[in-house]
């Protein structure tokens, strides 16, 4: 059996900013998120697109309700199974996307992810 190999994506925050910058999953999944010792208070929802210049929308359940994690400073958080898988192109969204939070200085959060099997 072969190993699998576990690949980082780093999304970066601006200061004075709530959304990364967009990043390709080319079909990884995602399986934990990696929080910065200084993350300003808030939790953690995403957006998606097709393609990288696209319109990013929120991500949603099946029931409408926008999908957030519960996050902290210096945390690693693991991600449901499949919550991501069908989005191509994703940003993070330091909050929700009806009540955004501006980090107080730029910030790298990490995505662990690995290839579908």
């Amino acid at each position: 059996m072969a190993a699998v190999r576990t690949r980082t994506l780093d999304f970066s925050i601006a200061n004075g900013a709530s959304l990364s910058q967009a990043l390709r999953l080319n079909g990884l999944h995602v399986e934990a998120i990696v929080m910065p010792g200084t993350w300003t208070a808030a939790g953690l929802s995403f957006a998606a697109s097709e393609t990288e210049a696209g319109t990013y929308l929120p991500v949603v359940d099946a029931l409408g309700v926008e999908m957030t994690l519960t996050v902290a400073a210096s945390r690693r958080i693991a991600v449901p199974l499949g919550a991501l898988r069908g989005h191509e192109w994703i940003k993070l969204q330091s909050g929700t996307n009806a009540a955004a939070v501006n980090q107080g200085g730029a910030r790298t959060v990490t995505l662990l992810a690995r290839d579908y099997e």
